[in-house]
């Protein structure tokens, strides 16, 4: 099982995907308003066996920075 994630600008997405590469919960969060709370919130309803965790992978992309 793996946990990814896509930080953006406006929204922020998190996936958790099976062994099999199937998506099995998306969640997505206004950037702006995301917070510890909200996340763990998310992930105290999930219930996951977190042994079977492989791995966490996020992406952030700051295209301000780029310009």
């Amino acid at each position: 099982m793996y946990i990814l994630g896509d930080i953006g600008n406006s929204e922020t997405k998190i996936f958790i995907v099976s062994s099999n590469y199937k998506i099995i919960k998306k969640v997505n969060f206004t950037s702006k308003d995301i917070n510890i709370f909200k996340l763990n919130k998310f992930f105290d309803k999930l219930k996951l066996d977190y042994k079977k965790l492989k791995k966490f992978f996020f992406v952030v992309l700051c295209l301000n920075l780029l310009n």
